[in-house]
């Protein structure tokens, strides 16, 4: 059987103001009128059925999560971030309860897919050759010299569209970004991976095996409507590490298949500006807003107005409590803010 595992436990911190710890950026309608979650299961759902659905998010979202997707009956909570390690080869031992040959679909909720229709066809192939035991990535034709995110190093042709993953590139200069752009070696790494799950378990057996060996504690009830606070106890001390750190760059075999589906990550609000504008120097207003002479602005509001005059590659987010306004190219810096808010204790904002 084929099922989806959708990743929803972030908080999206780069999305801030907007993004909170009780109400994280998956849940908001930021680029459609449906919130993100919503838009990553109608991206699949026309291969794989909403039954065949597994989210995996933290516990205190369980109320807000189900109520905006009642035909979702597969949840994986966490009790605290787990880590990626931890959080994925749960999610693969809960599916191998269901199916012990499943194949697992591995989406995150905060990516874009702007061509559904060929992002559907490349995953049915990928989930083919995921039945026949390959393992594979799937990786993103680059648009542009992006430094923020990981690249891959594409190998020997194996069958169609899919190729020997060669190497995993970490996110690189400006310079060699632009090399990898130039060749037809290199795509993106957005971490969208198909497995079969036995296979997968096999490689945390294999180089991670103080994880499997935690992980396989719970073979007998990890479907239980309980478990996380069984999580809560065992993995309260455990190191939480990353998938892309413990397993990726470990595995031989590993395929990847380039696709030209339209990806973004939803990472910033400079990114959700990307998505939304269709032409250069447009404005995307989303709330109460009148404004004359402006180029490049993003407004995200709700029912306070907002008026601008004359700004330029401006965003603009505001909510109840916070109004946060920055050039949309330093956006990623939108952490650090973050992160000032903390070690000054107020924590209310956050």
């Amino acid at each position: 059987m084929n099922y989806v595992v959708i990743m929803a436990g972030g908080t999206g911190t780069r999305l801030w103001p907007a993004s909170r710890e009780e109400n994280p950026k998956q849940l908001h309608s930021l680029i459609t009128k449906n919130s993100l979650l919503q838009d990553t299961v109608n991206d699949v759902k026309d291969l794989i059925p909403e039954d065949n659905i597994l989210i995996v998010t933290g516990k205190k979202y369980e109320n807000s999560i189900k109520k905006q997707l009642p035909n979702v009956k597969h949840y994986l909570f966490e009790p605290y971030k787990l880590g990626k390690t931890l959080a994925i080869g749960l999610s693969a031992l809960y599916l191998s309860k269901l199916d012990s040959e499943a194949t697992m679909v591995l989406l995150w909720a905060d990516s874009y897919i702007g061509n559904k229709a060929e992002f559907i066809k490349v995953l049915g192939q990928a989930v083919k050759y995921a039945k026949n035991g390959q393992n594979l990535i799937i990786g993103v034709k680059p648009a542009y010299p992006a430094t923020c995110y990981g690249y891959i190093e594409v190998g020997k042709n194996l069958d169609e569209n899919l190729y020997n993953l060669k190497s995993f590139k970490e996110k690189p200069n400006y310079n060699t970004a632009t090399n990898y752009c130039s060749s037809s070696n290199y795509v993106w790494n957005p971490g969208i991976s198909v497995w079969r799950v036995d296979k997968l378990l096999e490689l945390y057996k294999q180089f991670v095996p103080e994880y499997y060996k935690v992980i396989m504690q719970f073979e007998s009830n990890i479907l239980d409507a309980g478990i996380v606070n069984k999580f809560d106890t065992i993995f309260k001390n455990f190191e939480k590490t990353e998938i892309e750190d413990t397993i990726y760059p470990k595995a031989e075999n590993l395929g990847v298949m380039p696709a030209d589906i339209g990806w973004n990550d939803i990472g910033n609000w400079g990114a959700i500006y990307g998505i939304l504008a269709k032409e250069k120097d447009e404005n995307i207003i989303k709330g109460n807003h009148i404004g004359i002479d402006n180029k490049s602005i993003l407004v995200h509001s709700k029912d306070r107005l907002i008026v601008t005059i004359g700004l330029e590659n401006i965003a603009i987010i505001d909510t109840p409590d916070v109004t946060l306004v920055c050039q949309k190219d330093k956006a990623q810096d939108i952490k650090k803010i973050v992160e000032k808010l903390k070690e000054e204790g107020r924590e209310e904002y956050l």
